[in-house]
């Protein structure tokens, strides 16, 4: 397994609301990759052909179908936390060839940049906002393409109209991220690691779970959530991913406030 590392954390000067989307998903990166688990949605998924030499198709989470001839050798996205995800999937860094802007600067001040050097110097093809850049994208001449699925057609159209694959990702639930890895491991030709990587995911949970259910109350304690921003912070609702943190199976409505 790759060593947990922190996720990322958003350039300055992002605003609180993108702040949030890039962190809440960041929170999910690399180290919550190797810990973090509920139901899987793997089933869910059409990861295609076993061997990528032979040619695949992904289902990405738009629910559009991206085929490929054959190996991804090179991958940009503009997801802030998916290079450390991708990272943990690959073990390596040396498929990623474009980032965001933010990811740029949080490799160059935390771990992961020392773990992936080149992560410090990756060429950036969209800011805090997610617009690409897509003359820096052509010239990078990337496999595929990662972006948010969510975020209206200013961020993918044009990406599509330049002819570029493009795998639109969400993110908001533990299934979603588990998706995410799936999808990475059938992208990368490594879904064996993925598979273990969830696996792990899933029995930490459980050890976590069993240790906690003894102090367990019968009803949800509520839970004030906050989380660094630029300009200070930002709260986390019932609907982010931190709820599955805090979540007790016991509970009929969701613990945060």
């Amino acid at each position: 397994m790759s060593p947990a590392v922190l996720p990322p954390h958003p350039a300055s000067p992002p605003s609180r609301r993108t702040v949030l989307r890039g962190l809440g998903a960041g929170s999910l990166a690399f180290g919550g990759a190797g810990l973090l688990g509920a139901c899987s949605s793997r089933d869910a998924q059409d990861t295609g052909a076993k061997s990528p030499e032979a040619g695949f198709t992904i289902t990405d989470q738009r629910g559009k179908k991206v085929s490929f001839d054959g190996p991804v050798t090179r991958i940009a996205t503009a997801i802030i936390p998916s290079p450390s995800m991708l990272a943990a999937v690959d073990g390596g860094y040396d498929r990623i060839v474009g980032i965001n802007e933010s990811t740029l600067t949080a490799n160059r001040q935390g771990v992961f940049g020392t773990l992936f050097p080149a992560s410090k110097t990756t060429t950036t093809i969209a800011g805090a906002d997610f617009v690409p850049n897509v003359e820096t994208i052509m010239k990078l001449g990337p496999d595929v393409v990662l972006q948010w699925g969510d975020m209206g057609d200013e961020v993918i159209a044009p990406l599509e109209s330049a002819g570029l694959k493009v795998i639109g990702l969400t993110y908001g639930t533990q299934e979603m991220m588990e998706t995410w890895i799936t999808i990475f491991g059938t992208l990368l030709g490594k879904s064996e690691r993925a598979t273990a990587l969830l696996d792990r995911m899933h029995d930490e949970d459980t050890k976590v779970r069993a240790l906690v259910d003894p102090y367990r109350k019968a009803a949800a304690q509520k839970v004030l959530y906050l989380k660094a921003a630029s300009d200070g912070y930002t709260t986390a609702t019932g609907s982010d991913y931190m709820t599955h943190w805090t979540n007790s199976p016991v509970a009929s409505t969701s613990p945060m406030t």
